[in-house]
């Protein structure tokens, strides 16, 4: 694949589908690099970055889905398996949605191949968006289900066309410098902290305030799926997030301040 190829790490899931394919396609095509290879095997600081990572949405003795096991496996030789969950947690729907802003925040790009109309691909790109963080979108047919979250991303956000992997390249050319894990390539550019908006919220409060629209509105509803938090939880923290200058309300629509 010639992002692996341009020295760049592939981060998805380990979920079936397109997260399977993205990592089977950059250990492929690490594989088939002997300066990658050679280097690894004398360790050191030769050693070459990591061709993917995956972000698991339980604890890391817990590989998950069972038919991808040899798969992850495979990316914890090779490359990174990560989770922020302690081991033996179970992957929950809830976590699997807390999962997606941990892929949005390693990534300098997120690029959406395929989504539903309602999809947790949808909710990454949107947790990239609350990063300021570039989002490409491939799109499919008009009949594809599978592409109907694509068009609407194309449609409703800021989100850029990908046709192939020169656009990806592209988009990370101007991408901001997202913090480093070791072991995986990225351009040199300038680093700049900063204090964030989230800084001093709860944990619900970050989840709710990440699934957040930076423009435009969403409804509690929305929010409640993009967030993986209960409506009631929601509503109660919408106007916390009001109350602190956050979050804004329009007709019952809710975006960040």
């Amino acid at each position: 694949m010639d992002l692996v190829r341009a020295g760049l790490c592939l981060i998805s899931g380990g979920a079936y589908g397109v997260d399977a394919a993205v990592h089977r396609a950059a250990l492929r095509t690490a594989s088939m690099q002997p300066d990658r290879t050679a280097a690894h095997s004398a360790g050191g600081e030769g050693a070459p970055a990591a061709p993917t990572i995956a972000v698991l949405a339980g604890g890391l003795d817990r590989l998950y889905p069972a038919g991808n096991e040899r798969l992850l496996q495979e990316v914890a030789s090779t490359g990174l398996l990560i989770s922020e969950m302690a081991p033996g947690s179970a992957p929950t729907r809830h976590r699997f949605l807390q999962r997606n802003r941990l892929i949005a925040a390693l990534s300098m790009v997120t690029v959406i191949t395929e989504a539903r109309w309602r999809s947790g691909a949808q909710s990454t790109a949107h947790h990239a968006f609350s990063l300021a963080r570039p989002v490409g979108v491939v799109p499919g047919s008009v009949f594809s289900a599978s592409s109907a979250g694509c068009h609407r991303l194309l449609r409703e956000t800021p989100a850029e066309l990908i046709t192939d992997a020169a656009d990806i390249l592209t988009l990370a050319a101007g991408a901001p410098t997202v913090v480093g894990v070791p072991g995986v390539h990225q351009p040199t550019l300038p680093v700049t902290v900063t204090t964030r908006p989230q800084d001093g919220l709860t944990e619900a409060q970050r989840l709710l305030y990440d699934a957040l629209p930076a423009r435009g509105l969403s409804s509690p509803g929305k929010l409640s799926g993009v967030a993986g938090l209960p409506l009631p939880k929601v509503l109660a923290e919408l106007s916390r997030l009001q109350r602190s200058g956050h979050a804004r309300s329009a007709n019952g629509q809710w975006g960040q301040a």
